[in-house]
């Protein structure tokens, strides 16, 4: 039997380089400037990190990602468990 409870740790330990990581944080930071969506704004003595146009782009940028390793995997050869008939 699996033990599920493996398989997920072994799979929430899976990282993305930081390299990988770094390009994408500057692609999403170079177009957000672009487009004068900011993160936050200046308010009184402090930063106020609340800016929903920021949080959609965000997400969409996970969203994007997400879809792609999906697409991507629909391609690859499936994974087929052992004959156990026989």
């Amino acid at each position: 039997m699996t033990d599920i409870a493996k398989v997920a740790r072994a799979i929430s330990g899976i990282r993305l380089s930081g390299r990988a990581v770094n390009k994408i944080k500057s692609e999403f930071r170079k177009v957000t400037l672009e487009n004068e969506v900011y993160q936050g704004t200046r308010e009184g003595n402090g930063i106020n990190l609340n800016n929903f146009e920021w949080t959609m782009c965000q997400t969409m940028l996970i969203n994007v990602i997400s879809r792609q390793i999906e697409m991507s995997m629909l391609f690859d050869d499936p994974t087929v468990a052992p004959d156990m008939a026989g």
